[in-house]
């Protein structure tokens, strides 16, 4: 073989080695092998989702921003911020930006439905949708219904209960 300026010989042994290598390995120890790759290729694309999508009574209740678009709330002068969601398929939000002397007060509200792991809900006479996630007294909305950046574009709400 030549690699480069360089040449290496390998001698013809060592194929009879990788040969003798081979015929070692068991039809069985190939099925193992074989199945354990499988179960560990599923475990894998089992982890990206969660095992089941959240309930309506997963999301009732009231929930306190905690992040925007990643960042800390009070990081996109957020005061506070909190979303509530009700039984009865309606949902209300409040909170105040710390922008001019006093702060701006917000509030809006809507229905909501959901459906697997897509929100769907109506705000300020509009109608959207949101994939939802909620993980041990965890929340995200993404989009979010109401927040969005300077540049008015939607952010993601990360929430607790």
């Amino acid at each position: 073989m030549h690699f480069g300026i360089v040449r290496l010989d390998v001698p013809k042994t060592n194929k009879v080695v990788i040969e003798n290598v081979l015929s070692v390995i068991t039809p069985r120890m190939k099925a193992t092998a074989i199945t354990w790759t499988i179960l560990g290729l599923l475990g894998v694309i089992g982890c990206k989702r969660d095992a089941t999508p959240p309930s309506d009574k997963d999301l009732v209740g009231q929930w306190r921003l905690v992040s925007a678009g990643g960042k800390p709330s009070k990081n996109q002068h957020i005061n506070f911020y909190h979303i509530t969601f009700a039984a009865d398929g309606t949902w209300r939000s409040a909170g105040q930006t710390d922008s001019g002397r006093e702060g701006l007060n917000m509030q809006d509200g809507g229905n909501w439905t959901l459906n697997g792991r897509v929100i769907n809900y109506t705000a300020r006479n509009k109608t959207g949708a949101s994939d939802v996630k909620v993980t041990k007294g965890h929340l995200t909305l993404d989009p979010d219904f109401i927040l969005q950046d300077a540049g008015k574009n939607p952010l993601s709400g990360e929430y607790e209960k």
